[in-house]
């Protein structure tokens, strides 16, 4: 993968025989794409058992994906806090128990 923040990372893929093939320890460093043994040179592989050999490149995951939702996680927005209900304080303990001993006949 030729990358330092691969190097805590392990990579996974389809052996020619269909078996599942897993990285030793590290992305980082060479693999043995076509499972024999040696991971050097240039191979031609179905890594991931599509049934189709191509070419594998880079690519900018991050600057292609494309959300159309909304703002996600942004919080409310101005309009929305200014109409959200403020709710009184709870009672405390003496504040209830001043209620509680108050005669509502009394006023």
């Amino acid at each position: 993968m030729n990358s330092a923040a691969a190097s805590t990372y392990r990579t996974r893929w389809f052996c020619p025989s269909g078996t599942q093939a897993l990285s030793p320890g590290t992305a980082n460093g060479p693999l043995d794409w076509n499972c024999n043994g040696v991971a050097s040179g240039t191979v031609g592989v179905d890594i991931n058992h599509d049934g189709f050999l191509g070419t594998l490149a880079g690519w900018n995951n991050w600057g292609t994906l494309v959300y159309g939702g909304g703002a996600v996680g942004a919080g409310a927005g101005p309009a929305a806090q200014s109409s959200q209900r403020v709710l009184p304080d709870e009672l405390t303990w003496e504040q209830a128990k001043k209620l509680a001993h108050t005669d509502p006949t009394a006023h």
